[in-house]
Formats: structure tokens, sequence, C-alpha cells
């Protein structure tokens, strides 16, 4: 990640975690949860594993626990209830804020007006994000809350499996985007020339084919102008769905060659299985519990739609802090600092807001600009460097030799149950979905709610990161495809057309 987005990100993150923590009655903490070593971002196991300890599963211990803990159980998580609520109520007020500071003219401010800007984005972004990781974490006690209440009843095997099907189809804005491409997918299959067109020309020549489709080119303009604010990676440095149009329209080149109606029928059948299950598992609860074990099901559902939801509309600042930070950096470049305007995402928050405020107002601000030269070079050249290396597991540790396999298994996490074969493609970054066959097995670092469209096209997913909360692993349960995470070094272990075996229910990978 580059050095200016993650310390914009980062404070942000941590004032988050503690206003989060004190909402759900946990104590503050004081040292990172994340880190950036190296230009990647490393996280705090201790720290997680210190606080997922605190979660309230003592209250969930037997039938007559729970039956005496529900007066407890309601007082002290009456908030779970109302944060969804509170939060659909306050995000009138950021996406308020958006509309403002995204149409905030900037060709008449000078640097430092540019860089209150950033801060005034940054700001907005910090404040919106406050409650957000409670949102991430109480979905991950839900979802621990409703296992351990499933195991209480079933073997593990079984509670795994009706744990599934009652999560097996959550409405998320991520699915809504989907169906919209898929029926822009549909719009080009009903058009063999269209789609002829696009199998030929991929990647950015794939758009200049649309000027002879009038009514397609509109369609396709008009879901960019809804969702273009969707990253094809987490960090502001690199463009979105609107800045690269060629890889949505890659995605929707690949779900043009699906078959008619197979999204809904799987989606449809998902449905039902959902809601026979859910029928099931209330009425076998003592009656009692009943409204508990209801009232679970349905937040864990709401949870899960409520943090794609979140991250959905958290993407939306990118497009008004890139179009502030490339001023920024063109001012720069204006004044013999970098030589790229977007070099300046390679310059440190603090050394960029001193050299700022040293500048503004002297008659030649270059002398006092003239520190950021240096810092964006060397900055640029470790973030190369670390792009084409595979990162350390654990920063600053050396793993032992088959620390991770045993025997012809390497371990990773389950994500998605299931077990497939088949061969494998790595994908490296966007650039490649153009490319992913039909029916492979997906290899990546990691993904977000943006690549799901390449989830049709899958036979299973493999990534480097994540757990069983992890996009990838909640959309390949969305779609039943077997899914392992946090695989280390997957992207360089494995190669492209090399034939696996991932089993998503012990978390296992096996070369064929």
């Amino acid at each position: 990640m580059t050095p200016l987005t993650w310390d914009l990100v980062e404070a942000g993150f941590h004032t988050s975690l503690n206003h989060s923590f004190d909402l759900m009655g946990l104590p503050p903490f004081g040292d990172k949860w994340f880190a950036m070593r190296d230009f990647y971002i490393y996280g705090n196991q201790t720290a997680v594993d210190l606080y997922a300890g605190r979660l309230p599963t003592n209250m969930l211990s037997s039938v007559e626990t729970i039956t005496e803990s529900l007066p407890e159980i309601a007082s002290q998580f009456g908030w779970v209830q109302e944060l969804p609520v509170q939060w659909m109520r306050d995000l009138d007020t950021y996406l308020i804020g958006i509309g403002k500071l995204s149409h905030e003219p900037l060709q008449d401010k000078t640097l430092a007006e540019v860089w209150e800007h950033v801060i005034a984005i940054s700001d907005l972004g910090t404040e919106y994000f406050r409650p957000n990781i409670a949102i991430s974490l109480t979905q991950r006690t839900l979802y621990g809350a409703l296992s351990h209440m499933l195991e209480m009843a079933l073997d593990k095997e079984a509670a795994q499996l009706v744990f599934e099907r009652l999560l097996a189809s959550t409405e998320t804005k991520t699915s809504q985007v989907n169906a919209e491409l898929w029926e822009l997918s549909r719009s080009v299959r009903k058009h063999p020339e269209l789609l002829s067109a696009l199998r030929a020309r991929t990647g950015h020549d794939g758009v200049e084919v649309l000027s002879g489709f009038p009514d397609f080119a509109r369609d396709f303009e008009s879901f960019l102008a809804k969702h273009g604010h969707r990253e094809l990676d987490f960090d502001a440095y690199h463009p979105t769905w609107v800045e690269a149009p060629h890889i949505v329209l890659d995605q929707i080149r690949l779900l043009a060659d699906r078959a008619e109606n197979a999204s809904v029928d799987s989606d449809l059948e998902r449905k039902v299985v959902q809601a026979e299950t859910e029928l099931a598992v209330v009425n076998a609860a003592p009656e009692k519990l009943r409204y508990l074990v209801q009232e679970v099901i349905r937040l864990a559902r709401a949870y899960t739609a409520l943090d794609d939801l979140e991250h959905y509309q958290t993407t939306r600042l990118t497009l008004p802090m890139r179009r502030a930070l490339r001023e920024l950096g063109q001012r720069l470049v204006d004044q013999g600092v970098p030589t790229d305007p977007m070099d300046v995402y390679f310059i440190n928050y603090e050394p960029l807001d001193e050299a700022i405020r040293a500048a503004n107002g002297q008659h030649s601000p270059a002398e006092a600009l003239s520190v950021l030269t240096a810092i964006a070079e060397q900055n640029k050249a470790g973030y190369q460097a670390a792009v084409v290396r595979t990162p350390e597991w654990e920063h600053g540790r050396t793993p032992d030799a088959g620390e991770e396999a045993d025997g012809d298994f390497i371990k990773g996490t389950a994500g998605s149950p299931g077990e497939v074969e088949g061969e494998v493609f790595v994908v490296h970054s966007p650039e490649d979905f153009s490319s992913f066959p039909d029916g492979a097995i997906l290899v990546a670092r990691t993904t977000n709610p943006a690549w799901t469209a390449l989830f049709y096209q899958a036979s299973g997913v493999i990534t480097e990161s994540g757990g069983a909360l992890s996009h990838g692993a909640v959309t390949a349960r969305e779609l039943g495809l077997p899914a392992v995470m946090a695989v280390r070094d997957a992207t360089s272990r494995f190669t492209s057309g090399q034939r696996v075996t991932v089993n998503g229910s012990n978390g296992t990978v096996a070369p064929v």
C-alpha cells in the first residue's frame, strides 16, 4: 500500500476501533491493531486473540444457562439491534458530505487550501467510519453465537452444514450490483455481434467497441454512474471502476458466456433451502428460546448485509480523494517536486503536511517543498520492489520448513465448504480478469467485492489472506464454491494450469 493512503486510513481506523470497543463494552486498545511494514499491512494477531476471548460465549453454555441469561442478554446486547438503524440514519450526513466535497471547485484554491480539502475528506471518512468496526466485530460475534447454539444440538459437521444453509442467501449490496452486471451481460448475449467484438478486443480496446452499440453504451454508462466508485484495490492510488471501465467490461463479457438463468436458478434454490432450514431450526428450539434463535439468525444476516453495505459506502470516499490528491500532486509537479502527480501517494502524511504549511504564503514555495522529492523517490522505489515480492507471512519471522503443510496437504482456513479438483488460475491484478478460464480455481492474494463477478467463472477459491468472514469466503458460500483462505504464499506457490484439490470444509489444498 502507498504510504499516504495508509497514513490517512490508519488514524481513522484506530479512532473507529476504540469507539467500537466502547460501544461493545470492551476496554480500549492503546496499541496498533494494524501497521504497515515494508509497504504491506500486518495485523496484530495477539490483540485479535485477546479480544476474541472476551466474546460472551459463557452465556451460551447450555439451554438452561441461555434461558437464565435472557434478561442479561437483552440488557447487555440491545445495542446490537439498534446499531443498524442508527448507522442508516447517520449515512445521510455522510453522503451529503461526499456530494459537497466532490463538487467543490479546486482550481482557484491555493496549495494549502487543496491540502485542507484532502484533510476534510479524510475527516469525513473518519467520522463516518466510527461505528464500522463494531459492525464487523458484531458480525463475527453473531456468527460465533449461532454456530455455538447449533453445536449444542448437532455434531460439529452437521452444525456447520446447517449454519451454511441458514446464511446461504443474504441480500447484500454486492449481490445487487452483481445482478445489474448480470443484466448487462444478458444484453451483450442478445447481440452476438457485440459479444463477438468484445471477445476479439479485450482490455482497453474493448471500450472502443461500445461506440458502435449506443444502447448498450448508455446502459453501461448508467451502471458506472451508480457504482463507478467501486475499488479495484483498497489503496486509493489505484483507479476505481469508472476510471478503469475496461475491467468492468471484461467481467460483463465473462458473464455473457454463462448460460441463461444460471444465476437466477441457483439463487432461488439457495433461498428455498435457507427458508426451510430456518423453519426447522426454530421449530426444534425450546419454546422459550425460539425468539432468541430466530433473532440471532436475523441479525447474522442483517450484519452480513450491513458489513457489505458499509464497505460499499466507504469506497465512495475514493473518487473525491483521488480527485483532490491528483490536484495536489499536480501543484507539487508545478513546483518541481515529483515528476508525476500520482507520486504524491508516496509521500508520508507528516512531512507532506509540514512542507505544505511551511510553503504557505511564501513567495517561492519550491524550497520548502523540495524535501519531498527524496521521500517520494525512496518510497516509490520501495513500493515498486514490494509489489513484485512475496511478503513475509509474519513480519520479521522466517517460517519453519513445512510449517504450513501436513503431509500432502497445504493448510489454510476453511472459508466455504465442499471439495473440488481442477486447474488453478493465479490472478495478480484486475488486469488478469479477461484471461480467466471458465471453471478454473481462482488463486489470489486477496479479493474485494468488486471482484465478485469473477467468482461466477470459478469452481473454487484460494486466497493468501482472509478468514471465514472475508469477502472471498462470504461470496464463495453464497455461490456454493469450495474456498480455502489464508494459504501462505498461494500466488507464488501455485502456477496457472496446475491441478489441485480444494477442500473448503477442512481448509486444505492438495496438489494433484
